[in-house]
């Protein structure tokens, strides 16, 4: 009992809003977004630990992209 427990919304929202946060914390981002978990350093903070989708979104984002026919050179 006592303890405080705390959420970063970067490990699980995807959704386009922005609030300042008042948490007062040296380490506050201040402003949180639904979309924080694009930052490369939230990605490294929070590694292993994002939701299933949101790991999902962050996978799709290392992957390199397709060429516009779809096919990529080495095939």
């Amino acid at each position: 009992m006592g303890e405080e427990l705390t959420a970063d919304y970067a490990m699980t929202d995807d959704e386009p809003y922005e609030m300042t946060c008042r948490c007062g914390r040296s380490s506050c981002r201040g402003t949180i977004t639904g979309f924080d978990w694009r930052k490369p350093e939230i990605q490294a903070k929070y590694a292993g630990y994002f939701s299933w989708f949101i790991q999902r979104r962050i996978d799709q984002l290392s992957k390199p992209a397709l060429p516009r026919n779809g096919r990529r050179a080495d095939r």
